[in-house]
């Protein structure tokens, strides 16, 4: 039978290191507010930390809403709500909600194209998995553009087909139809697929659905998952017995 020919990476923990992703951001955020409304960085770097807090209690009371209804908050309201939050927490003056998300789209833009935050040797592992013939693909809950935004930084964007997020799928990533409409969307045979996470749950779900699943990381000490420690072993893992790559 021949090996899997898909790789479905999630981004943050996997390719990008977490800890200093959200160093990175903070810190861009904070240059680009700065200079754009005054003020310092530092005082715009906690207004943002407090913005997401806020963020992340309407993301919780959307998700029970749409759990009730079936409805989400449209992606452009979301930037909208943030943005305001960061500037009146900033002190400083609200313009429109046309203009918000205007304003909102470009941090985005700029925070994502100069944000680096991969993991050591990233770029080169993916290389080598792209030329053993590796369909590329992420699978994150981040959005698409983001996700296009830091590959291109990183320099690698154009070995992946598409750069999933929950955005481009219509589906979050908090259940296994995120990965089905993913097969469906890209015609995957999900036995030739291999799913790559740090979230062992996460996995569960792929194994669920008949996908070949591998955990990166430290984290879920009593998973079944097979594991590797550093996004950098991938090419020897798919190489092993249990992993064939296409050429095999």
């Amino acid at each position: 039978m021949a090996g899997p020919t898909g790789l479905l990476l999630d981004y943050h923990g996997v390719i990008s290191d977490i800890e200093r992703f959200r160093r990175e951001w903070s810190r861009l955020l904070g240059d680009f507010l700065s200079q754009r409304f005054g003020s310092t960085p530092e005082i715009w770097r906690e207004a943002n930390r407090s913005a997401r807090q806020r963020a992340a209690s309407r993301a919780r009371t959307r998700e029970a809403n749409r759990a009730t209804n079936g409805q989400e908050q449209p992606s452009r309201n979301e930037r909208i709500d943030w943005l305001r939050d960061v500037l009146v927490l900033a002190g400083s003056g609200v313009p429109d909600e046309d203009e918000l998300h205007r304003t909102a789209i470009e941090v985005l833009r700029y925070v994502t194209r100069n944000t680096q935050s991969a993991v050591p040797a990233a770029a080169t592992t993916l290389r080598i998995l792209h030329e053993r013939g590796f369909r590329l693909f992420t699978a994150s809950g981040d959005d698409s553009v983001n996700l296009s935004n830091y590959l291109s930084a990183l320099g690698v964007r154009e070995l992946f087909e598409q750069t999933y997020g929950a955005d481009l799928l219509g589906v979050r990533k908090d259940g296994p139809a995120f990965y089905a409409t993913l097969l469906a969307r890209e015609s995957l045979d999900a036995a030739r697929v291999i799913v790559v996470d740090d979230d062992a749950h996460r996995l569960d779900w792929a194994r669920a659905l008949g996908m070949n699943t591998l955990l990166v990381g430290q984290k879920d000490a009593s998973s079944s998952h097979p594991r590797v420690q550093q996004f950098a072993e991938l090419p020897s893992a798919l190489g092993s017995g249990r992993f064939r790559s296409p050429a095999v």
